[in-house]
């Protein structure tokens, strides 16, 4: 099966299974005029990358678990504690906007002069995670692909 009928299949780009390829996911037979042709085999390993990439699974993570160099439970569970310290942290932004909305403040420089939030001292490593937040633009490195997005149009954090 060539390229393109595999990206019809899968509905999956060119550019994702070039990209498998050149991080050794996956390695197609080629023939004589350079064509990719994939086989059954390769079209089953693609389906699990696509199912790993979907929850979130790192590059390097999915090609140790095709080498059998660690089982899917064990990135599994190093995976659910990456997601719970994302979760945290997120949690943690949300609760310190949410008491910045309820004190009702109405500029930003209140917050910043003397390090107070009302009559509260804050430290800046915490003021420095809302700001962060608040940031425009946030560069996102999910395995080996970076991407930028707008936090504040969007309306969630990176």
């Amino acid at each position: 099966m060539q390229i393109k009928e595999v990206q019809e299949k899968l509905k999956i780009s060119s550019y994702t299974l070039r990209y498998y390829e050149k991080m050794g996911l996956i390695q197609p037979y080629r023939d004589e005029n350079g064509y990719r042709n994939y086989n059954e085999e390769d079209i089953h390993k693609i389906e699990r990358i696509m199912f790993l990439r979907d929850i979130n699974v790192p590059i390097e993570d999915i090609k140790d678990i095709l080498d059998n160099k660690v089982t899917f439970q064990d990135v599994l569970e190093n995976h659910i504690e990456k997601v719970n310290t994302r979760i945290e942290s997120l949690q943690y932004i949300k609760n310190m906007c949410e008491d910045l909305k309820e004190k009702n403040i109405p500029l930003l420089d209140q917050v910043i002069e003397g390090n107070q939030i009302g009559n509260e001292k804050v430290k800046k490593k915490d003021l420095k995670k809302v700001f962060d937040y608040f940031k425009k633009d946030q560069t996102v490195v999910i395995g080996y692909r970076e991407c930028k997005i707008n936090c504040v149009s969007q309306g969630r954090a990176t």
